[in-house]
């Protein structure tokens, strides 16, 4: 009797979770981000990125995907096309584009759909799909996948909706999905939608509802309950898209995009544009989704104007000497809604070089552009000006050595000074020389130091293979959405981050890395002042290059008077994201566990014991300080039972780091008593 109790409220919990996630998706939702393709030239950059690269996609794809190439994406006549093309680029013998809204458009839960039409041909592989902007129950597939629409050219007009979860999965052959025939796919129009609630996702072509997921409270066969971003590409061959070869006949091959649209629940919608302005900074958009029978109020801070818009989903503001509340009352078929973004000044800055050579000429130094301002601007007797006194942007010559320039900003908000010291080249904090990278923090990968090759860094390839920031380097690195990587990665390669350490002690080493490939990755060797800390800090497998998941923590010991990291690759295959150094383990980094491990006794006053089933290659032991007090290298790592001597040791806490042959960190604290005879 008890049992069935039980498992009648549960399901009766279930049930009732169903109809009313239902129920709530089936009230009216509101457009709250698109598409609708109604420019010129590039994707629109505010909502899309383009990932980079040809090393297969973890499917043998054939392509090289590339960025800001008309040839590959455009938009011209209110459409979206990408275009797969036959040509040699970047090693590969194909190019095509794939598009993603990571950190640009990231959903939890609504209706996302794309009128598009797909291309045709044997080897091509269409694709309109969404993953995970943060990886939290791990690599692919662990963290799920939704294909809202697949097409292989080989299967013509047949579409496929799929999903991919841990129980669930293509590496496997168990991926949950169905498909449609499109008969005219090629030739026509179709919306290709998911809707996606707390309690399942249905896709639909049109209004054909073909596929019905439904969720469960196991991760593993529903990790749907992230943000996920979208993505759009064509990829050529591959191993479902290129399973009967390629046709290079087909070439070039377009998918073409209507719009995209997203619907979601009221208190999703939000006003867009920057929430950091500089005094007295002019015509700054703010917007919302334009859809017609909405109508638009806007309201601004007292001394701010609206320059532009009034009555549309977009206005230009010209702001004064203070922030505030940007306001609009939106009038939608649904409801009506007052929404508001708060707005801050921000403090003003020079943007141009910072190092110079001597007797350089045509120099550019910029202020922001700002009205009712004066500008005077300052330089050393040896240099010149060339044009720009009283304007926000200076020309001029330089003299010899280092110095500064100075610019006296005057306006109704007051009197600021700015300035700007230029020097010779050599190796410097970047992006401001001034600045290193304070410790603990976290430091994005392409902030790596001003000086170039040998100097800050070595890359073994000329150029930056990627088309990410700073281009005119060599090291490789690519956006996806708001975040960098590093890719392309070889063995041998280094990075160098000029640093600060705020306190001497012990701090913990992690990097976001991503890689496709099950063997071959890293490790990475971490020196500090010429000193390495850690010798070998493995990758693991993630299943693709895009899909991001922490190191563990490596503990090493910093001081005070540390001033130069530097990362060391050993073999490539994975790339490198945000580098985090805390003092503090970090509790968001699954820690992995060397299998069956024991340590004892704890506390322990004269010999430490550790037996394990895996493979321990090296053992240390370092204060609550971060010094190494015991450091030794197991030359039978298969014995399985190990002591430490600790009683060379004074009494206190201790922290034992256990590393296998895979590169896994295992740290534990351990505490050493005074021994008694």
């Amino acid at each position: 009797m008890t049992m069935k109790k039980v498992t009648f409220t549960i399901l009766l919990i279930l049930l009732t979770d169903v109809l009313l996630s239902t129920a709530s998706f089936s009230q009216c939702n509101e457009l709250v981000w698109a598409d609708e393709f109604d420019y010129t030239g590039l994707p629109d950059d505010t909502k899309w990125s383009c990932e980079v690269g040809g090393g297969g996609w973890g499917n043998n794809e054939l392509e090289y995907y590339t960025d800001k190439r008309l040839e590959n994406a455009r938009v011209a006549d209110g459409v979206l096309t990408i275009e797969a093309r036959k040509e040699p680029f970047g090693g590969r013998q194909y190019t095509s584009a794939r598009m993603v809204s990571r950190q640009k458009g990231d959903w939890l839960y609504g209706r996302i759909e794309v009128r598009a039409k797909l291309p045709s041909g044997r080897g091509t592989w269409p694709a309109i799909w969404m993953m995970p902007t943060e990886s939290a129950y791990g690599g692919w597939p662990n963290s799920g996948e939704i294909d809202i629409m697949e097409h292989v050219g080989y299967n013509p007009n047949v579409v496929h909706a799929t999903i991919h979860t841990d129980y669930y999965n293509g590496a496997e052959g168990t991926q949950q999905g169905s498909s449609l025939t499109v008969p005219d796919a090629f030739t026509a129009f179709h919306v290709y939608a998911v809707e996606w609630t707390p309690a399942k996702l249905e896709f639909y072509i049109d209004n054909t509802k073909y596929f019905t997921y439904y969720s469960t409270t196991d991760y593993r066969s529903w990790p749907f309950n992230k943000q996920f971003y979208l993505i759009m590409n064509i990829a050529v061959g591959g191993n479902w898209g290129g399973a009967q070869g390629v046709d290079d006949a087909v070439f070039p091959a377009r998918m073409e995009i209507d719009y995209v649209r997203v619907y979601q629940s009221a208190e999703n919608l939000k006003i867009h544009g920057n929430n950091e302005v500089y005094k007295n900074e002019q015509a700054i958009r703010y917007s919302l989704m334009s859809e017609e029978g909405r109508t638009f109020e806007w309201t601004v801070p007292e001394g701010a104007a609206i320059a532009s818009g009034q009555g549309t989903n977009s206005i230009l503001v010209d702001w004064d000497c203070e922030g505030g509340d940007i306001l609009c009352h939106l009038a939608t078929d649904c409801d009506n809604y007052d929404l508001e973004m708060l707005v801050v000044t921000k403090d003003y800055a020079l943007n141009g070089p910072y190092f110079v050579n001597d007797h350089q000429t045509g120099l550019q130094l910029n202020a922001p552009l700002l009205g009712g301002t004066q500008y005077t601007w300052s330089i050393p007797d040896d240099a010149t000006i060339i044009s720009g006194q009283g304007n926000d942007t200076l020309l001029f010559n330089w003299g010899v050595g280092k110095d500064t320039v100075k610019l006296l900003i005057e306006n109704s908000c007051g009197t600021e000074e700015l300035f700007r010291i230029l020097r010779h080249y050599g190796q410097y904090p970047y992006p401001n020389p001034d600045l290193p990278h304070v410790i603990p923090g976290t430091i994005s990968p392409d902030l790596y130091d001003y000086g170039g090759e040998g100097i800050a860094y070595h890359d073994a390839t000329n150029g930056n293979s990627g088309a990410g920031p700073r281009s005119d380097e060599s090291v490789d690195t690519e956006t996806f959405g708001n975040a960098v990587n590093v890719g392309w990665i070889d063995n041998g390669e280094w990075l160098e981050y000029s640093i600060q350490v705020a306190h001497t002690g012990t701090y913990y080493f992690s990097a976001l890395t991503a890689s496709p490939n099950q063997s071959s990755t890293g490790p990475m060797k971490i020196i500090v002042n010429g000193v390495t800390k850690v010798n070998a800090l493995g990758v693991s497998y993630t299943g693709s290059w895009s899909d991001f998941v922490w190191t563990l923590a490596a503990p090493l010991s910093l001081a005070e008077t540390d001033t130069l990291l530097r990362i060391e690759m050993g073999a490539g295959g994975f790339n490198l994201g945000k580098i985090r150094l805390e003092d503090h383990l970090p509790t968001d980094i699954p820690e992995k566990q060397i299998d069956d491990l024991l340590v004892y006794p704890v506390p322990a006053d004269r010999q430490l014991f550790i037996s394990h089933r895996g493979n321990i290659r090296e053992i240390r032991i370092t204060d609550i300080s971060g010094v190494l007090r015991h450091a030794s290298t197991i030359d039978d790592p298969a014995s399985g039972l190990y002591s430490v001597d600790l009683s060379s040791l004074p009494a206190g806490i201790y922290c034992l780091t256990l590393i296998d042959n895979h590169y896994n960190f295992t740290v534990k604290k351990i505490i050493k008593t005074v021994y008694e005879k």
